[in-house]
Protein backbone atom coordinates (compact mmCIF):
# COMPACT_ATOMS: atom_id res chain seq x y z
CA UNK A 1 0.00 0.00 0.00
CA UNK A 2 1.55 3.35 -1.02
CA UNK A 3 -0.20 6.32 0.71
CA UNK A 4 -0.01 9.21 -1.04
CA UNK A 5 -0.32 13.21 0.70
CA UNK A 6 1.14 16.40 1.41
CA UNK A 7 4.55 17.25 2.74
CA UNK A 8 4.59 21.11 4.17
CA UNK A 9 7.70 23.20 5.05
CA UNK A 10 6.23 24.89 7.83
CA UNK A 11 9.14 27.71 7.64
CA UNK A 12 8.38 28.37 3.83
CA UNK A 13 4.61 28.58 4.63
CA UNK A 14 4.84 31.04 7.25
CA UNK A 15 7.19 33.07 5.80
CA UNK A 16 4.75 33.63 2.61
CA UNK A 17 1.62 33.69 5.41
CA UNK A 18 0.26 30.58 3.65
CA UNK A 19 -2.59 28.45 5.38
CA UNK A 20 -1.60 24.62 5.03
CA UNK A 21 -4.30 23.18 2.81
CA UNK A 22 -7.32 21.42 4.56
CA UNK A 23 -7.96 18.89 1.55
CA UNK A 24 -7.06 17.99 -1.80
CA UNK A 25 -9.00 20.40 -3.31
CA UNK A 26 -7.34 23.59 -0.85
CA UNK A 27 -4.17 22.95 -3.71
CA UNK A 28 -6.09 24.75 -6.16
CA UNK A 29 -6.69 27.88 -4.24
CA UNK A 30 -3.83 30.89 -5.42
CA UNK A 31 -2.39 31.13 -2.75
CA UNK A 32 -0.32 28.22 -3.43
CA UNK A 33 0.78 29.42 -6.95
CA UNK A 34 4.35 28.00 -7.59
CA UNK A 35 4.78 26.96 -4.78
CA UNK A 36 3.57 22.66 -4.84
CA UNK A 37 5.91 20.26 -6.39
CA UNK A 38 4.90 16.45 -6.88
CA UNK A 39 6.03 13.86 -9.58
CA UNK A 40 5.18 13.83 -13.30
CA UNK A 41 2.23 11.52 -13.64
CA UNK A 42 3.48 10.03 -16.85
CA UNK A 43 6.72 8.40 -15.26
CA UNK A 44 5.98 8.15 -11.40
CA UNK A 45 3.61 5.20 -10.21
CA UNK A 46 2.43 7.07 -7.55
CA UNK A 47 1.40 9.88 -8.77
CA UNK A 48 -0.37 8.33 -12.22
CA UNK A 49 -2.13 6.59 -8.74
CA UNK A 50 -2.99 9.85 -7.56
CA UNK A 51 -4.33 11.23 -10.93
CA UNK A 52 -6.15 7.96 -11.47
CA UNK A 53 -8.09 8.06 -7.69
CA UNK A 54 -8.91 11.80 -8.32
CA UNK A 55 -10.59 11.25 -11.52
CA UNK A 56 -12.42 8.10 -11.01
CA UNK A 57 -13.63 10.43 -7.70
CA UNK A 58 -14.72 13.34 -9.09
CA UNK A 59 -15.44 12.05 -12.56
CA UNK A 60 -13.89 12.72 -15.88
CA UNK A 61 -15.13 16.26 -16.46
CA UNK A 62 -15.01 18.03 -12.52
CA UNK A 63 -11.86 15.64 -12.51
CA UNK A 64 -10.04 17.57 -15.54
CA UNK A 65 -11.47 20.99 -14.06
CA UNK A 66 -9.63 20.12 -10.87
CA UNK A 67 -5.96 19.22 -12.39
CA UNK A 68 -6.26 22.49 -14.57
CA UNK A 69 -6.45 24.54 -11.59
CA UNK A 70 -3.84 22.48 -9.69
CA UNK A 71 -1.70 23.11 -12.82
CA UNK A 72 -1.83 26.53 -12.38
CA UNK A 73 0.08 26.08 -8.59
CA UNK A 74 2.63 23.43 -9.49
CA UNK A 75 6.00 25.06 -10.68
CA UNK A 76 7.66 21.80 -11.08
CA UNK A 77 6.69 18.16 -12.02
CA UNK A 78 9.79 15.83 -10.87
CA UNK A 79 11.33 12.83 -12.48
CA UNK A 80 11.56 10.97 -9.84
CA UNK A 81 9.19 9.96 -6.93
CA UNK A 82 11.80 11.31 -4.05
CA UNK A 83 11.89 14.87 -5.56
CA UNK A 84 8.89 16.29 -3.86
CA UNK A 85 10.11 15.38 -0.65
CA UNK A 86 13.86 16.14 -1.29
CA UNK A 87 12.71 19.68 -2.33
CA UNK A 88 10.57 20.50 0.33
CA UNK A 89 13.02 19.35 2.88
CA UNK A 90 15.90 21.23 1.08
CA UNK A 91 13.62 24.57 1.01
CA UNK A 92 13.10 24.76 -2.66
CA UNK A 93 9.46 24.51 -1.92
CA UNK A 94 6.50 24.86 0.53
CA UNK A 95 4.12 21.37 -0.83
CA UNK A 96 5.02 18.58 -2.02
CA UNK A 97 2.67 15.87 -3.14
CA UNK A 98 4.20 12.64 -2.10
CA UNK A 99 4.19 9.47 -0.54
CA UNK A 100 4.29 9.15 2.98
CA UNK A 101 6.52 6.12 4.65
CA UNK A 102 8.96 6.13 7.18
CA UNK A 103 11.86 8.11 5.22
CA UNK A 104 9.29 10.93 5.93
CA UNK A 105 8.85 10.74 9.43
CA UNK A 106 12.72 10.09 9.93
CA UNK A 107 13.67 13.20 7.96
CA UNK A 108 10.73 15.69 9.44
CA UNK A 109 11.35 14.27 13.17
CA UNK A 110 11.74 17.51 15.37
CA UNK A 111 11.97 19.98 12.37
CA UNK A 112 10.14 22.04 11.00
CA UNK A 113 8.03 19.74 8.28
CA UNK A 114 4.88 17.86 8.57
CA UNK A 115 2.99 15.65 6.63
CA UNK A 116 -0.84 15.48 5.54
CA UNK A 117 -2.69 12.91 4.60
CA UNK A 118 -6.25 13.36 3.50
CA UNK A 119 -8.99 10.51 1.64
CA UNK A 120 -11.71 12.83 0.95
CA UNK A 121 -11.17 12.04 -2.38
CA UNK A 122 -11.33 7.88 -1.94
CA UNK A 123 -13.46 5.04 -1.02
CA UNK A 124 -12.10 5.46 2.89
CA UNK A 125 -13.75 8.35 4.28
CA UNK A 126 -11.08 9.51 6.85
CA UNK A 127 -8.40 12.21 7.56
CA UNK A 128 -5.00 12.02 9.26
CA UNK A 129 -2.88 14.99 10.11
CA UNK A 130 0.27 14.78 11.58
CA UNK A 131 2.53 18.24 12.53
CA UNK A 132 6.00 17.90 14.02
CA UNK A 133 6.11 19.03 17.61
CA UNK A 134 2.15 19.32 17.74
CA UNK A 135 -0.29 17.34 19.19
CA UNK A 136 -2.26 14.58 16.65
CA UNK A 137 -5.32 15.73 15.51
Amino acid sequence: ITIVGFLLNNGIMEELGLEAPASWDDLTDAQYEGEIIMSNPAVSGTNYAVVNALLQTKGEEDGWAYFEGLNKNIAYYAKRGSDPKNKVTSDEYAIGITFIDGTIEARTAGLQWSERLYREHSRWKYAVSRQTGRNQS
